[in-house]
């Protein structure tokens, strides 16, 4: 049988956390604060390319809602694939998967 779990963590803590679901998450939301602050460090693109979050998330898509000055883009170097993207007024939404190659 399936379960669901919601978890609701500050991003950077996640992988520690939550170690024990390592690999085995489906869908991540991260939503605000989205940009660096004193009680916020880190960004969406510091999340996508830090090597402890992309371990600890596996295959999970994210969701991730940026403001829409944040460029999240794909490259050969990124170790995400965008899937889909959508603005919304000043709002990105963005859904990424990372590579498997990562």
């Amino acid at each position: 049988a399936s379960s669901t779990r919601i978890v609701k963590a500050d991003v950077q803590r996640v992988p520690k956390v939550l170690s024990e679901h390592k690999n085995n998450v489906d869908l991540i939301f991260a939503d605000p604060p989205y940009a660096k602050t004193s009680s916020c460090d880190i960004s969406v693109l510091d999340m996508l390319n830090s090597e402890g979050f992309r371990e600890w998330a596996g295959s999970a898509i994210m969701v991730l809602e940026h403001p829409a000055e944040v460029v999240v883009a794909q490259n050969d170097e990124t170790p995400w694939r965008i899937l889909r993207q959508r603005q919304f007024n000043k709002t990105n939404i963005t859904f990424v998967q990372l590579n498997p190659e990562s």
